[in-house]
């Protein structure tokens, strides 16, 4: 899928209905992995891992630095952060 927008912006809005469509059906599941959203900047529980926040993660500022420092202030040291962009490769 070509990306003619730019993320983390409001071009997102102009492409909300059809990403909410093809999202429809994503859904959270549990885990045990710690999970730190860059859209919250803090931990949060997988099961709201659903097309709304993944809408809302391609729409807000990434709030990397405010997740890495809820890591480190919960004590890890050493972490990964997960992207499909060829440029975190």
């Amino acid at each position: 899928m070509e990306v003619d927008y730019a993320s983390h912006g409001p071009q997102v809005d102009q492409i909300a209905d059809e990403l909410t469509a093809l999202l429809a059906g994503v859904n959270g599941t549990d885990s045990e992995i710690g999970f730190y959203s860059t859209v919250t900047g803090t931990r949060i529980d997988t099961r709201r891992l659903d097309a709304a926040y993944w809408l809302t993660n391609l729409r807000r500022p990434v709030r990397f630095d405010s997740a890495v420092r809820a890591l480190l202030g919960d004590g890890y040291r050493l972490f990964i952060e997960a992207s499909p962009h060829p440029v975190l490769t």
